[in-house]
């Protein structure tokens, strides 16, 4: 089973990298490989994640395309999905210490690694960059033509070590982010230096129109992750014998699916105590959504209104588990904050597989 703390190739039989931190993706099955591409196909038809791939130094994928320049360690021409078309965001993004580093594949994730940083890229709606640094870390950003940047200063509520900038064009804009570090823009708004110290992660999400969330709440949505309260984001999908997921983990957390040789039965999703879990999911793959509470837990979920309510939750240091969820079609977004005080606290999603057989 695919545990958390490594990155996890598609067949699920090597493991790579050392970092405690890694992010997650992969096809796991109990019957061979004859769901996989039926899973993607429904898994991009409903805008949840795609499977990337690799032609030379190209990398393409629904949501996300760009080239990886190994001998440099850099990521060029990255581009996002919006509305049917992709713009480009980045011209360059250089990490200082990922020269010569190989790049990997793992379905819906690119990773490179070197002793010092793993960068992680995501196929999914928001287009994610993830990079954790186990030692101090520059990374030189190069933005693509028209980019209007504007710093956000939260330092009474952030911290002075937590910043981020807004980035947006006429047809995208995002959030990238530091936590642990600075980012410095250029006079001229076409460069960004980010430099992240020890222990420290970037990350950069994309605001795209299509997606079941408005704006402001993808922004509350940094906004918390900044904060650190959001501890894990997964995208799921699964028929009875097969799943294909993406897990971006902001703390250390762990991911696993339950089967009995026949079926897969449960993924069960490890995570920090006082921390908030987003979960995506296919309505057809999951049951028992409106029930399931942190195992452990012998208090009832507190149905949430907002999303805001979750995370008052995290703030004021709840000890009650509460669940905000968002249906759009056959797509549930759940906010799930997991309580303080909470031993070794695990979500168990039941699958049904009502509409993925």
């Amino acid at each position: 089973m695919p545990q958390g703390g490594s990155v996890v190739d598609d067949n699920n039989q090597t493991e790579k990298g050392t970092f405690s931190l890694a992010d997650s993706a992969g096809f796991v099955t109990t019957a061979g490989s004859a769901d996989r591409d039926l899973l993607l196909q429904r898994a991009e038809d409903l805008e949840m994640l795609g499977a990337f791939s690799q032609s030379g130094s190209v990398i393409s994928g629904k949501f996300v395309a760009f080239n990886y320049e190994q001998g440099s360690g850099s990521i060029t021409s990255y581009k996002v999905y919006n509305n049917q078309s992709q713009a480009t965001v980045f011209e360059a993004m250089r990490v200082s210490s990922l020269a010569g580093a190989n790049g990997t594949l793992d379905l819906s994730m690119f990773s490179a690694s070197s002793p010092s940083v793993q960068l992680m890229v995501h196929n999914i709606p928001w287009g994610t960059i993830h990079l954790a640094a186990a030692n101090e870390t520059t990374v030189t950003i190069g933005l693509a033509h028209g980019a209007n940047v504007m710093a956000i200063n939260h330092s009474d509520v952030w911290g002075t070590d937590r910043t981020a900038v807004n980035i947006t064009f006429s047809d995208v804009a995002g959030t990238l982010a530091v936590i642990h570090g600075s980012i410095d823009i250029s006079p001229d708004q076409g460069n960004l230096t980010v430099n992240i110290s020890k222990g420290g992660q970037l990350f950069f999400r994309a605001f795209a129109d299509y997606t079941r969330i408005s704006h402001g709440g993808q922004w509350l949505t940094m906004d918390y992750l900044i904060r650190g309260a959001i501890s894990s984001e997964l995208w799921a999908l699964a028929s009875n014998t097969s799943a294909v997921y993406d897990l971006v983990q902001f703390h250390p957390g762990s991911l696993s699916l339950a089967s009995d040789k026949v079926n897969i039965s449960d993924l069960e999703v490890g995570v920090q105590a006082h921390s908030i879990l987003l979960v995506h999911l296919d309505q057809g793959s999951i049951g028992h959504l409106n029930s399931f509470i942190p195992v452990g837990m012998a208090t009832d979920t507190v149905a949430a209104t907002n999303i805001r309510d979750d995370l008052k939750a995290w703030r004021d240091n709840s000890t009650e588990p509460v669940r905000y969820i968002i249906r759009n079609g056959d797509v549930t977004t759940a906010a799930m904050y997991v309580p303080a005080g909470a031993s070794s606290p695990k979500l168990v999603l039941g699958l049904d597989h009502k509409s993925s057989d």
